[in-house]
């Protein structure tokens, strides 16, 4: 494109020149012409003028001989000479008019009419000048009489010299036109040429210089600009460096002051509370300027990653919702369905986002609540909305916050104890993950934050048989929660099976329907009514994040595969006599005990065992070979099971690989989930969970 391009300008700069060329040229000729013209024009005058004297010699010739005539014959030789004198000027004249380089002038038409009247043989000027002559002298010296052919002679020669007259000035005319069309197309070139010459030459050149000044003005402006800012800069980390001091003084402060009071009263424990206090006030302002410094030094380096945002969410519930209680204010979450529960962003930066308004909302509010409302928005985007009850901000400060996000400061407010970098930070996080943050307050009666933040979705890599399938979605669902987060994670899971499931109240229990499949949350299992014995939950959430995985219970955030395999297990089904006869099955395994064990108990399903005794070899067989599935031990030597499966992906092998490990810890199960495992069975092995697994996978 960028040589074609080219190829065009080279074009219209050729044709621009040979513009200017013809242009030139036309110039030129026409200024030739007009001199040619000109001077042909000058001729035209002088033989017009020329064809005028004659006439006027042929008049003065008839009164001098009518004055002669009338004197009776008394009249002087001088008056014969003056009037033979007047003859040989008319006769001189019209030699000069009929010579051929005098008719040559005229074009052709005029020049065939003007010889015409000076050789027509009966009325032609030759002829009647000739015979006029004669009839004034009709011999040397004699003065002929007057008559009525003589004053015929005379009016004939006026006429012709008449004629000849016109025909010299209809020959100039027509020469002006030609003169005037030629200085019409020499104005014309010369303005085109001008033209030419100011847009080709003399507006690039002028373009170029304004161009030129107007990238040294903006460089003098981006200078200016810059300079401001480093200047501005400068002051807000000089006034953020007082804050600093001041902050960190007065927890340093707190903590002399109130050890000393110890070594005063022993005996008062509450001073080494108020001394530790004062201790982690400074630990969270030191904690918050290297936060400020690492965001200074990274240079706006974000890491991408996928996570659990219900997960996210909950962790902030749990912190927020304990601060907000010592307060005796309500701390709410809430989070609207739309919300993807998996989503690629960066973690830690949305965390520190939220951590640090939160935190704020929390602190500037005394009564009332704190809520987090967790939206939707457009084209790919987080809506988060904090709203407080606090005391507010006014405008001016409010103002401040807007132009240089610098923290709250009322100095009325006795228990401040924020550093001023708090949303410092917030701003250049927010315009580091490239969202927008709006803060609006009024004050006595709160503060809203608005934040837009984008992010990636994530491709879910749940692969369920039809069987699984239609096993899940065979029951109705209840979760029994009050937890937000924990709500919409489950939703979102089972929802994405097309399984509907319906939040209730602990409480509220009467409402499940027999035969439901009930997933507890156990931090609310004591609301549970005991007498109620047809509820039998299928599922038990605990309150540890980390919980290892147990028979029946699952920790709060699982994989969403292991989710669904733990609602699998827990569902009735006779698969203890299945069969599968030519299915291919190849077990990586180091240990040969455990390969004896698991040979024997696949081999009672009918099933064709290779055995791999480390991963590397089995990364090998499982590309040379053809499998049904393959059970994976995560432990084992040359190369283990997560990087063999990770190699297997990346070889385009999509085979169900079942990971089997002596560990039980959540973060073992994720992992191998992550690295695109299909299952996950804990040693020793159950053969009731082996049979269900393999039914899973292998069943049509």
């Amino acid at each position: 494109m960028k040589k074609k391009i080219i190829h065009i300008q080279k074009k219209l700069t050729l044709c621009v020149r040979l513009l200017l060329l013809l242009v030139a040229f036309t110039i030129t000729a026409c200024n030739f012409y007009l001199f040619y013209a000109l001077d042909q024009q000058d001729e035209y005058a002088y033989y017009i003028n020329l064809a005028g004297k004659q006439r006027m010699l042929s008049q003065r010739i008839e009164l001098h001989y009518l004055r002669l005539q009338q004197q009776n014959n008394h009249f002087l030789v001088v008056d014969i000479q003056k009037l033979q004198s007047l003859l040989l000027q008319l006769h001189a004249a019209h030699e000069l008019l009929i010579q051929q380089s005098v008719m040559d002038l005229l074009s052709d038409p005029y020049q065939a009419k003007l010889n015409h009247l000076y050789t027509d043989k009966s009325n032609g000027i030759n002829k009647l000048l000739l015979d006029y002559t004669e009839s004034i002298f009709p011999a040397e010296g004699q003065l002929g009489q007057i008559s009525a052919k003589q004053d015929a002679l005379n009016q004939g020669l006026l006429n012709a010299f008449d004629q000849v007259v016109d025909l010299y000035q209809h020959q100039a005319q027509k020469n002006i036109s030609h003169i005037k069309l030629a200085v019409t197309i020499f104005i014309f070139s010369f303005l085109l040429l001008l033209y030419l010459c100011y847009r080709y030459f003399f507006f690039p050149l002028s373009r170029q210089a304004t161009s030129a000044l107007h990238k040294e003005m903006q460089a003098l402006q981006t200078v200016t600009r810059e300079r401001d800012v480093c200047t501005a800069e400068n002051l807000s980390k000089s006034a953020l460096l007082f804050r600093i001091s001041h902050a960190l003084r007065g927890s340093l402060n707190g903590v002399l002051g109130m050890l000393h009071l110890y070594r005063q009263q022993p005996s008062n424990r509450e001073l080494l509370v108020k001394a530790q206090q004062s201790a982690l006030n400074m630990l969270d302002i030191l904690n918050t300027v290297t936060d400020y410094a690492e965001l200074e030094q990274d240079q706006g380096n974000l890491r991408m990653s996928r996570f659990c945002l219900s997960e996210l969410l909950a962790h902030i519930r749990d912190e927020f919702n304990s601060l907000a209680s010592k307060k005796g204010i309500e701390f709410e979450l809430t989070i609207s369905p739309s919300v993807p529960y998996e989503i690629e962003a960066d973690q830690n930066v949305l965390l520190r986002i939220l951590r640090q308004l939160l935190n704020n909302a929390v602190q500037y509010t005394e009564c009332g609540e704190v809520a987090l409302f967790v939206n939707l928005g457009e084209s790919n985007e987080l809506s988060l909305h904090i709203h407080d009850t606090g005391v507010g901000i006014t405008d001016s400060e409010l103002q401040r916050l807007k132009s240089g996000g610098v923290n709250r400061l009322q100095k009325r407010q006795q228990n401040q104890k924020n550093t001023g970098i708090g949303l410092t930070i917030v701003h250049r996080l927010v315009s580091l993950l490239g969202g927008k943050i709006e803060i609006n307050s009024v004050l006595g009666q709160g503060t809203d934050v608005y934040l837009q933040l984008p992010y990636s979705t994530v491709q879910s890599n749940l692969k369920l048989s039809a069987k699984d399938c239609s096993q899940l979605r065979a029951g109705n669902y209840f979760l029994l929660s009050r937890d937000p987060a924990l709500v919409h994670f489950y939703q979102s899971v089972l929802q994405g099976f097309k399984c509907p499931m319906r939040q209730l109240d602990p409480l509220n229990i009467d409402e499940i329907e027999n035969n439901s499949n009930v997933i507890l949350d156990l931090r609310y299992a004591d609301l549970v009514n005991p007498e109620n014995n047809a509820i039998v939950p299928l599922i038990k959430v605990h309150t540890d994040f980390n919980l290892p995985p147990k028979k029946g219970i699952i920790a709060r955030f699982p994989n969403a595969i292991q989710l669904l395999q733990a609602i699998l297990e827990q569902q009735p089904t006779a698969v203890s006599n299945q069969k599968w006869p030519g299915k291919k099955v190849l077990v990586a395994e180091d240990n040969a005990v455990n390969q004896e064990v698991i040979v024997n108990l696949l081999q009672q399903n009918e099933l064709d065992v290779t055995i791999a005794s480390n991963g590397l070899l089995a990364a090998e067989i499982a590309i040379k070979h053809s499998f049904d599935i393959i059970l994976m031990d995560i432990q084992m030597p040359v190369l283990d099971g997560v990087e063999c499966t990770r190699k297997l992906r990346e070889s385009g092998i999509n085979t169900p690989i079942i990971a089997l490990t002596a560990h039980s810890f959540r973060a073992d199960e994720k992992l191998c989930f992550e690295v695109g495992m299909d299952g996950f069975l804990s040693k020793p092995l159950d053969p009731e969970k082996l049979n269900r697994m393999l039914s899973r996978f292998l069943s049509e």
